[in-house]
């Protein structure tokens, strides 16, 4: 009675089985190991890729007949051919009609007998290569090509340990359709930077932007640029022409990651527009808000704030004028800063003069006269000093002579 020892590892994708049948000799007690390799980690599911799996044997092995059989699933792949390495007579046959393209799995069968049933020396080494084309469509996720050894006797029929070493994965994407325009908010001056990229549910990526110095708003007169990263979700990969269009940007440094799973650029956006002032206010008043008729406004001590439309300030701003400020009236109560179309108000207090005395300071040219000499040139070189009561400076002035 033949006796069998059976593992079994479910894939989504392959089972790759190992049927031993006849007698099989093994030198020495060790463990007679076999093992799979796939040369790709990831293939596309466009129908355009292959990838190839190779079937080893750990080491040597003496036997008069092996069978091995790789399973697949042919809604997802398709078997281009197996092609034998070792130099045994082993032969391959093509998945049988029952299978191919059904609903169960696909079977490839590599047969070795020996007709003499005595035995035949394996060395260590690769024994077939069985190459794939991977179907349009077909689900993406990851595919594992498990090695099972079913038996191994000796001519006694006697069990032989066996083990497999290693078993492959690989995995099934699909590439990124990035042709399209992502959509990003221009930078216009006192606004808030898009933090976000809206990207549809169905597509095969998400989107992240960061905007180079990190500004809670975009200041005036500014050239920003934002760095915009592509990450792709499982099953998915980037393909090395994969592009995107930004409306009113300008596109340049294209990174993508080896394993094609991260794909970022640059975006530069024009400058935005110079910043307009939008008020002016006085945050501190100046030193001098009491004058008497006749006097200027003084602005020593003020203090003018300015604001503008993309939320900056000047704290001391000094690009104004004051109008209404020379010669003021006693009806003067305030004069106005002005900057522009801008315009603030500083309350003052303007008195009225008011004369307490007068006084020659110095005596005409001529001081004899004749009756009858009343003529204003006979007074040149008078000077009279009249005394207000509001300031302590005497002012000049012609007077009147009666």
């Amino acid at each position: 009675m033949k006796n069998k020892f059976i593992s079994i590892i479910l894939s989504v994708a392959m089972i790759l089985s190992l049927v031993v049948s006849n007698s099989v000799v093994v030198l020495a007690a060790e463990k007679v190991g076999f093992h799979t390799e796939i040369e790709k980690t990831s293939v596309k599911n466009d129908g355009s890729e292959t990838f190839t799996v190779d079937v080893y044997l750990d080491n040597p092995v003496k036997s008069a007949g092996v069978e091995l059989h790789l399973t697949f699933d042919p809604k997802k792949l398709t078997m281009n051919r197996a092609t034998k390495v070792c130099s045994q007579g082993f032969m391959a046959t093509a998945p049988t009609e029952a299978n191919d393209g059904g609903t169960s799995a696909g079977v490839i069968k590599m047969l070795f007998e020996d007709p003499n049933m005595e035995g035949v020396d394996f060395a260590a080494g690769k024994l077939y290569s069985i190459e794939f084309t991977v179907k349009a469509g077909a689900t993406v996720g990851e595919l594992t090509p498990v090695l099972m050894v079913e038996a191994l006797n000796d001519e006694e029929a006697n069990p032989i340990a066996n083990e497999v070493t290693k078993s492959d994965s690989i995995e099934l994407y699909s590439s990124v359709n990035t042709s399209q325009a992502i959509s990003i908010a221009a930078p216009v001056k006192g606004a808030t930077p898009q933090a976000t990229i809206d990207v549809d549910a169905a597509a095969g990526y998400t989107a992240a932007i960061v905007w180079n110095g990190n500004p809670t708003t975009f200041a005036a007169a500014t050239a920003y640029t934002a760095t915009v990263t592509l990450t792709a979700k499982d099953g998915y990969q980037f393909g090395s022409s994969a592009a995107i269009t930004v409306a009113g940007g300008t596109v340049s440094g294209k990174t993508l990651s080896a394993d094609g799973k991260m794909l970022s650029y640059k975006v530069s956006f024009p400058a935005t527009a110079a910043k307009a002032l939008s008020g002016i206010a006085i945050t501190t008043p100046p030193t001098k808000t009491a004058y008497v008729e006749g006097q200027s406004f003084d602005k020593t001590g003020m203090v003018v704030k300015a604001t503008y439309d993309d939320g900056s300030e000047d704290v001391n701003f000094t690009g104004y004028s004051v109008e209404g400020g020379t010669n003021l009236t006693p009806n003067k109560t305030s004069v106005t800063i002005k900057a522009g179309d801008k315009t603030a108000t500083q309350a003052i207090t303007v008195a009225k003069k008011e004369i307490t005395s007068v006084s020659i300071t110095k005596q005409p040219t001529k001081t004899t006269f004749v009756i009858g000499d009343q003529t204003p040139a006979e007074w040149t070189g008078l000077e009279v000093t009249a005394t207000f009561d509001k300031i302590q400076n005497a002012f000049f002035l012609q007077a009147n002579i009666l």
